[in-house]
């Protein structure tokens, strides 16, 4: 059975492979110049060859020698004026096809050398990406209107020029998909100047509400000579984290700035003091080493090319042919995104081990272990706690704190559990974390030298004491923030919530059996995979994904599932799930025979009267 491990060796194969993906990126960025180049290159010696045929000067000359007439005051007959505005154009596809294919190398190669010279250096990235990302961004944006202009004339002189016929419809469709997708990045890009923005549902608290919660921070942040938070915020969302991001909450008029701390309320009461601590001298350990400062120079790049990539994909049901002109733009923003994530993973994860060490310097390292194991569980119980709001909200009942819910999610999960089950399931995932990436689990744990196997069976049952008690009125405030949620209608239907739940786990499976299917593991294929995954469906996961990469199932064991889940699909989504599972296919060259076989039974089972053909 496979295992996913994203080590030393691994990063190593990925830069040995990033020079070859520049490559690719580059090809495919200039397949639309030459398009325009050789387009008007063909048209303009075709024109010449006739002329001298007969007995003429070549068209420029002709057109310099007309617009020399037309100086001097001699007669220029109309049709030769239209003649070489049609000449002038031709020769202008050619510049601006030049001028687009510098434009895609010099996008791609400037990131690529400044990945390089930037390395893992905060210093050098925080002072070179954000400002070469934004530059990218209006390039790119650029790069759309003339990929679209080069494509709209290309069609226009071609079919003129062979077929003596245009069809005015092809061209005006690419012409405008090209002008909305270009006004729509031009949109984007102006508001990536700001300070970064972030919204959480919480409830920002002061020193005379919850004494006792200011006085344990007061101590942590004396034993790690850090600085305390500007804000503190509790809230039900299942993380804990500082930023010095704005936040915008629900009950304030203006955004809370400077360093914010967000602290969890229901994982509150699944820790005792001890945990609690450990997890807020993390969190201070990152004031300590800068994180947060340099998180606030990262996150505006991954916020600029995330944006920005969603802005060209969200039209995507228009069609093909509106989608011609912004597919390259699309390649260029997800390479600069891998890019960057080569120079930024390996720090975020190296600063998320040393703010480990912070919290386990202030209470122990068996605390903080405990307490991370326990964040991993509420992760794990998290989306069946929603969806049990859901079904309250759905049934118009009385809704209980969500606090309460999701007590109640996590014992059933316990019970029906046993704990070593309950650790294998969370030892690969990632806490979740606004800006930051972080390591999984095991890592962390490892890292601690806390062994899973001496961990109590009687971690994950909720504290008698627990350290929510520095949280006085804590049960009001969760339900004051459950009403929040559920009046501002941020929840799904509770059908639409079970609907794509079932729809990613079969995304999930499938990719997982077909990407399996290969002879050796390639961690390049598999990050192809997940981006692919992450850009096509809304919420994919890339921990669950992988949880199924280390699963061995059989065909046997996904026949009915397929069936029973496919029943529910619209069309739109099994043209996604099949196209997701070509790229998939296609991710590396092993195999293809077997895969190509797999995608077809599974077309089948979707969609017996069509079988949807997937290229492999």
């Amino acid at each position: 059975m496979k295992s996913y491990r994203q080590n030393a060796s691994d990063e190593v194969e990925l830069k040995q492979g990033s020079l070859k993906q520049t490559f690719a990126v580059i090809v495919v960025l200039l397949l639309i110049p030459a398009l325009g180049f050789l387009t008007a290159l063909f048209v303009f010696t075709d024109i010449n060859t006739s002329l001298l045929q007969q007995g003429l000067l070549p068209a420029n000359d002709i057109c310099d020698r007309f617009r020399l007439y037309d100086v001097l005051g001699e007669p220029v007959t109309a049709d030769s004026q239209q003649w070489c505005s049609q000449v002038s154009r031709i020769v202008m596809l050619a510049d601006v096809s030049m001028l687009a294919a510098i434009i895609g190398l010099l996008i791609p190669i400037t990131y690529w050398f400044a990945v390089r010279y930037a390395g893992h250096d905060r210093t050098k990235i925080a002072r070179i990406f954000p400002a070469l990302t934004r530059g990218s961004i209006w390039l790119i944006t650029v790069l759309v209107f003339l990929h679209g202009g080069i494509l709209t004339y290309v069609i226009y002189i071609g079919e003129s020029y062979l077929f003596e016929t245009v069809h005015l419809f092809l061209v005006g469709v690419i012409g405008l998909g090209s002008l909305i997708a270009g006004i729509a990045l031009i949109a984007n890009a102006a508001t990536l100047t700001g300070k970064l923005k972030m919204t959480a549902f919480g409830k920002r608290i002061t020193v005379e509400e919850a004494p006792e919660l200011f006085h344990l921070i007061d101590d942590i942040v004396k034993k790690l000579g850090s600085r305390s938070p500007n804000n503190i915020i509790v809230g039900i969302e299942p993380t804990f984290y500082v930023t010095s991001s704005k936040i915008i909450l629900p009950d304030e008029k203006e955004p809370l700035v400077g360093e914010t701390l967000y602290i969890s309320t229901p994982l509150a009461k699944l820790m005792s003091r001890a945990e609690l601590s450990a997890v807020l001298g993390h969190e201070f350990g990152h004031f300590r080493g800068d994180d947060t400062f340099y998180s606030m120079k990262f996150a505006p790049v991954y916020a600029g090319l995330g944006s920005s990539l969603r802005t060209l994909v969200a039209s995507a049901e228009a069609g093909l042919l509106m989608q011609l002109s912004r597919i390259p733009a699309i390649i260029l923003l997800l390479y600069l995104w891998n890019q960057f994530s080569l120079s930024t993973a390996a720090i975020s994860r190296s600063r998320e081990l040393e703010a480990d060490k912070a919290g386990a310097e202030v209470s122990s390292s068996q605390a903080l272990a405990h307490s991370l194991i326990k964040i991993s569980l509420a992760i794990e119980c998290w989306p069946e706690a929603i969806a049990a709001l859901i079904r309250y909200k759905q049934k118009g009942s009385e809704i209980p704190e969500f606090g309460t819910i999701f007590k109640n999610t996590v014992s059933a999960a316990v019970r029906l559990a046993d704990p070593d089950t309950i650790l294998a399931t969370v030892m690969d995932n990632e806490m979740v974390h606004p800006t930051d990436s972080h390591p999984s689990l095991r890592t962390r744990l490892n890292a601690l030298s806390i062994p899973a196997d001496v961990i109590p069976p009687d971690l994950f049952e909720f504290q008698a004491e627990s350290s929510a008690d520095l949280i006085p009125d804590c049960d009001a405030i969760e339900q004051e923030l459950t009403k929040l949620i559920v009046n501002f209608e941020v929840l799904p239907d509770d059908k639409a919530f079970s609907h794509k739940g079932q729809f990613l786990e079969l995304c999930y499976r499938l990719a997982a059996m077909i990407f399996n299917l290969s002879d050796h593991f390639d961690p390049q294929a598999l990050r192809t995979v997940e981006g692919s995954g992450e850009r096509l469906f809304e919420n994919f996961d890339i921990s669950e994904f992988r949880k199924w990469i280390n699963r061995q199932e059989d065909w046997s064991d996904v026949v009915n599932f397929i069936a029973a889940v496919g029943q529910e699909l619209s069309a739109e989504d099994k043209e996604r799930l099949m196209t997701y599972l070509g790229i998939v296919a296609n991710s590396d060259n092993h195999r293809l025979k077997e895969k190509n076989d797999m995608i077809h039974a599974i077309s089948a089972i979707l969609e017996p009267e069509r079988i949807i053909e997937i290229d492999i």
